[in-house]
């Protein structure tokens, strides 16, 4: 029997799509592991896993020229069209005068979103500094902080800023008032061998069953040992976006362009899938 590894994403906003597998589905035989983004794509990278949820921009650098190059799952992903509620950037100063930022070490594709809407939105090209996600400290050391995940989603801004002025944007929200256009963040990938028609199928029930379930998912979500059921059901079902449909593909190429405009991707990648089923018997 093979057995596919999954990297998955450590954090809430995960849990519809891994919810199946988590919960008895039975249609393929697969591992799921646990880590942050960054890990993620590292383990991927390494052969430690199969799939990975990888950072959108970690499937176009594995994917220059001369690379194996990777394939992602079709119609899967985790995205937002407008407000993500868990992408935040905190600063003590207007954006426009930031002069340094400290970014979360498990993020990768929300920093080069930042460089990007920096740049293109404020006429700013600050340093960033990598930190440990504790928004008091990177506050301390830095003009902003980028916080990504369940930490932003439930993050104390008001405590964090220790009574002083504080700017907030969410990175999605600022996206879509630049673009027009849902951001994707992350979708399942691996080597183009290490998926087929089964496992596609397995994930793609995975999500569906996760969708039916978002209560549950609210219900049994802890933060720091507290329920939050209420904020956890409103932004699984308000703010992420699991579909991969047109316009988040239309998003994440035009992602693409402007990473590779600013120098963040060697080149925009190709876009390959693992088959379907119904590919498969058509």
């Amino acid at each position: 029997m093979t057995i596919t590894r999954l990297g998955a994403v450590s954090y809430l906003n995960t849990r519809p799509l891994t919810w199946g597998l988590e919960h008895g589905l039975q249609t393929g035989d697969f591992a799921l592991e646990f880590d942050v983004p960054s890990r993620c794509s590292e383990r991927l990278a390494a052969g430690q896993v199969d799939l990975a949820l990888a950072p959108s921009i970690e499937f176009a650098r594995a994917c220059g020229a001369g690379k194996p190059g990777l394939a992602a799952v079709p119609g899967l992903c985790i995205a937002s069209d407008g407000p993500a509620a868990s992408v935040l950037l905190v600063s003590r100063v207007p954006f426009e005068r930031i002069r340094g930022v400290g970014v979360d070490t498990g993020s990768r594709t929300s920093v080069a979103l930042l460089r990007i809407l920096l740049r293109d939105r404020w006429k700013n090209d600050p340093p960033f500094t990598e930190e440990a996600p504790d928004l008091p400290t990177m506050l301390t050391r830095h003009d902003a902080a980028l916080v990504i995940g369940d930490r932003a989603l439930f993050a104390d801004i008001r405590a964090a800023s220790r009574g002083g002025e504080i700017l907030v944007a969410d990175l999605g929200a600022e996206w879509k008032a630049q673009t027009g256009l849902p951001f994707v963040f992350a979708f399942w990938a691996g080597r183009p061998a290490a998926a087929g028609p089964e496992e596609v199928t397995t994930l793609q029930a995975s999500l569906a069953a996760g969708l039916t379930h978002l209560p549950d998912i609210a219900a049994s979500w802890l933060w720091q040992g507290a329920p939050r059921p209420t904020e956890v059901l409103a932004y699984l079902r308000d703010n992420m976006r699991y579909r991969w449909g047109q316009r988040e593909r239309d998003g994440l190429l035009r992602f693409y362009l402007l990473a590779a405009r600013h120098g963040l991707i060697e080149e925009v990648p190709e876009m390959t899938y693992f088959p379907q089923a119904a590919e498969v018997a058509g």
